[in-house]
């Protein structure tokens, strides 16, 4: 009995001694983080000559290492389940990859007009803060896919993962007041969440679409989302999401700049994969759809 006695006063201490050294590595890689983000800041300012305060390089830090933190972690998660070079993308996991995809989104959203666009009633959308850089408080809790072409990010999208008691982008647009609460709800009690996808970007043709689009349903998937929300032009709506199985809820023209409406939209995960999609993206045969 004594004997047991001190087995079982030992166990706090050793408990405390893995919990010191687990808090110890947390701590440093955290440290070893901030320093790599630091470092790509600077080498993205000094490789442009650009400048920029001390606050909006913090702002910008913070970001970029939530969205690097969420992002990795996904990827550590899935190992093992998902073959991400057969999927033609991958998760961000470095800043470097992180700094390189809202460079790539500010490029194609300037070449056209998206960065600078005025709602209707005149709000402003909110402004890069570092010149070439497109990002904002929404990364902080997206997951961001990108792919690569021979070293060089060629596309890349987010999908904006549900937060407690904050609105999804979109959900400001579709009812400022109530958002997507009842469709959130009836997910909640499933077990499962709701998501956004936004900042599609590409640089050059090719397969690069198809991986992206890829990303959205296989994350969902994987991250238990039930139902993923979008806003896309009438065009792109007509063309390719209605044909994936998204289900129109508003079409309205949102900002000034802009002369056809936007479409926000819902893309229900559990049943509306439509043959379309799972032909077209996911590769699927014509035997396997159903």
């Amino acid at each position: 009995m004594g004997k047991l006695r001190t087995q079982e006063k030992r166990r706090p201490e050793i408990h405390s001694q893995l919990s010191y050294e687990g808090v110890r590595r947390v701590i440093e890689d955290e440290i070893s983080l901030r320093l790599e983000i630091e470092n790509a800041l600077r080498d993205f300012l000094i490789k442009r000559e650009m400048i920029s305060n001390a606050r909006e390089r913090a702002r910008a830090s913070e970001i970029i290492f939530n969205n690097v933190v969420l992002s990795r972690n996904v990827r550590i998660g899935l190992e093992g389940q998902l073959d991400f070079e057969e999927l033609g993308f991958d998760l961000v996991t470095s800043p470097h990859e992180c700094i390189g995809a809202y460079e790539l989104v500010h490029q194609m959203y300037e070449e056209v007009g998206f960065n600078n666009l005025t709602r209707i009633g005149g709000e402003k959308k909110e402004r890069t803060i570092i010149p070439g850089l497109n990002y904002d408080d929404n990364d902080s809790r997206s997951v961001t896919a990108i792919v690569s072409r021979e070293g060089e990010i060629v596309g890349t999208s987010r999908i904006i993962l549900d937060s407690p008691g904050i609105f999804l982008p979109a959900e400001k647009l579709y009812n400022p007041e109530n958002g997507f609460n009842t469709l959130r709800t009836k997910y909640l009690g499933e077990g499962l969440r709701i998501g956004e996808i936004s900042k599609l970007a590409n640089s050059r043709p090719g397969a690069q679409w198809k991986a992206l689009m890829r990303f959205w349903h296989v994350l969902s998937e994987s991250l238990r989302i039930g139902n993923l929300i979008s806003i896309s032009s009438e065009e792109d709506f007509s063309k390719i999401n209605s044909k994936f199985g998204f289900n129109e809820q508003r079409r309205e023209r949102f900002y000034e700049e802009l002369e056809s409406p936007d479409v926000i939209a819902t893309w229900d995960q559990r049943e509306e994969i439509s043959p379309f999609y799972r032909r077209i993206i996911l590769g699927e045969r014509p035997s396997t759809i159903h």
